[in-house]
């Protein structure tokens, strides 16, 4: 059985695939997307998982997990082109605050944007960050049992 961490990050691309407007989406892309790739969605792998201090009463540790939604688009104004791909988006992922009840909770972070010189037009990042608040067991990290 694979980690909860490992359960939420393939429940988020998999809530993600076939997102209306978006070309492709991807989980932990290392290569540059090209313009005809378009708008894409990034799974981004997560930065931090921080374990807190093992609640022995309860036999469980908290974790919070850092995973980004980045959307990349190539448009004469790629905020308002990334806009409608971040919204759904943001729909997905409120929608289901425990992720199929793997997570305590969903909450969004700050929105980043970042600007490409890719010499053939516009092009951006709208990174939204989620920051999921889940458990494991002491014993285990592949499941827990409240």
């Amino acid at each position: 059985m694979a980690s909860i961490r490992e359960q939420i990050i393939a429940h988020v691309y998999a809530i993600h695939q076939g997102i209306p407007g978006a070309v492709r989406v991807d989980r932990a892309r290392q290569s540059a997307y090209q313009k005809v790739e378009a708008p894409a969605v990034l799974i981004a792998e997560p930065a931090t998982d921080d374990p807190s201090e093992p609640q022995v009463s309860t036999n469980h540790v908290e974790w919070l997990i850092s995973l980004e939604v980045a959307v990349y688009v190539v448009a004469p104004v790629p905020s308002t082109a990334a806009d409608p791909i971040l919204c759904q988006s943001w729909s997905m992922m409120m929608a289901d605050r425990t992720l199929g009840g793997l997570a305590q909770s969903v909450t969004p972070g700050q929105v980043k944007w970042l600007a490409v010189d890719t010499g053939e037009g516009n092009a951006g990042w709208v990174i939204q960050p989620w920051l999921i608040r889940y458990r494991t067991g002491v014993l285990t990290i592949e499941a827990h049992n409240d």
